[in-house]
């Protein structure tokens, strides 16, 4: 019979803690439902679902739609991430530099070596290699961008200028 070795995830009474452990003794990914029914159903306690939500959130990786993971749970190993981001990159830096792009439209475009198994690539599989492995710019929402020589601040200032002129302007039409 083998004997499970306990291993100290963290202190406290918070959900994050309560969280981790569960997801770290999970041999898959859990939707935060199933974690707060888990959690709820042991220990007395009374996890609020969008408590458990937001910390499953906080110290997870997203798998699913509402489904959190650690990485333990990402069904490639490390190289293979590499090589996910790297095919990534380099198409993105062939690409017009203003263009955002969805990691979904990336699926489609990685080519795995012949022996691994293409069906758990998906959209959130390439966004947690994307967060790993590159250097592009995460625009929230697995969207993504490449790097630009142009100051982000300095983009956002234009922008936010170029609001306040539209009011100005409508306001002395007015």
């Amino acid at each position: 019979m083998n004997q499970v070795t306990p291993i100290l995830i963290g202190s406290g009474r918070g959900a994050e803690v309560h969280v981790q452990a569960l997801l770290a003794e999970s041999d898959q990914p859990l939707h935060f439902s199933q974690i707060q029914k888990r959690l709820n159903s042991t220990d007395n306690n009374d996890f609020d679902v969008r408590r458990i939500h937001n910390a499953a959130a906080e110290i997870g990786l997203l798998f699913g739609r509402g489904t959190y993971g650690l990485a333990k749970h990402i069904p490639f190993d490390d190289e293979t991430l590499r090589d996910i981001s790297g095919q990534i990159v380099s198409f993105i830096e062939q690409s017009d530099e203003d263009r955002q792009w969805h990691s979904q439209e990336f699926v489609e475009l990685i080519e795995l070596e012949s022996g691994l198994d293409p069906k758990p690539l998906n959209k959130y599989i390439v966004d947690i290699a994307l967060k790993k492995h590159s250097e592009l710019i995460n625009l929230g929402r697995m969207s993504w961008r490449r790097p630009s020589e142009k100051n982000g601040n300095a983009d956002r200032v234009e922008v936010y200028d170029l609001i306040v002129e539209a009011i100005e302007i409508s306001w002395k039409a007015s």
